[in-house]
């Protein structure tokens, strides 16, 4: 079966087929100058909360966009399987390849947090930060977005979670992940490269984390967070 190229239109619960849209300025100049899409061309549009369509494009025009006509909308549920991640956020573009990295393992949320020893802030980019959950939906053909959260510091997040989830404090001491398993529920913690501070450490382990290896090494924080992701997806129930 063939795959056509995807793009994303918000609120697709609010379109019917035969209803003509236009995308917006950056998915229009992915479909008319990097897809080369033509009138007539079959794609299929998505809104990352579940919902795809298959659409045909009605004309295109490099200064005013694509236009196109839905032909038949669905609804898919999102998976079981529930990963949260929060993690520190990385030193300059980083922490882009981190979300479209888990993205594409299936993530569900991100929480990106400030620690004691955390290096950088990264306040100000979570519409840039959307917009990489986006691509790598794409991409990987999810209909689901990740959820994103504010950046919040690490004490004040720690005191709010309740949650019925695994538990997992990312630790190169900690006991295997290939030995773990959990039944499809896990919420996962990152720290900074300067590790999580004595304080911080001590009030994870009340709060019921359990240090968990993602590695044999001493990993960034991107490839901690993306391995800590692969690993929890693996021994999902």
């Amino acid at each position: 079966m063939k795959r056509h190229d995807r793009f994303y239109l918000p609120n697709l619960a609010e379109r019917a087929p035969g209803d003509i849209v236009d995308l917006d300025a950056r998915e229009s100049g992915h479909a008319v100058r990097v897809k080369r899409h033509v009138a007539g061309d079959t794609v299929e549009l998505f809104d990352g909360a579940g919902r795809r369509a298959s659409a045909a494009i009605v004309d295109v025009d490099r200064r005013r966009g694509a236009r196109v006509r839905v032909t038949a909308v669905r609804f898919e549920r999102p998976p079981a399987r529930f990963i949260h991640l929060a993690c520190a956020v990385p030193r300059g573009d980083r922490m882009e390849t981190l979300l479209d990295m888990v993205t594409q393992l299936g993530v569900s949320r991100v929480t990106p947090l400030v620690f004691e020893h955390s290096t950088a802030a990264g306040g100000g980019k979570n519409h840039r930060w959307h917009r990489v959950l986006i691509e790598a939906c794409k991409q990987s053909r999810r209909d689901h977005l990740p959820s994103l959260d504010p950046l919040t510091p690490f004490s004040a997040w720690l005191s709010r979670v309740q949650d019925d989830s695994a538990l997992w404090l990312a630790d190169p001491d900690g006991r295997e992940a290939g030995s773990l398993h959990h039944d499809g529920r896990c919420l996962l913690v990152v720290g900074p490269e300067g590790g999580l501070s004595d304080a911080e450490r001590v009030s994870a382990l009340a709060a019921g984390f359990e240090p968990v290896a993602v590695g044999e090494n001493i990993l960034r924080v991107e490839t901690a967070a993306v391995a800590a992701v692969a690993a929890a997806s693996l021994v999902a129930g």
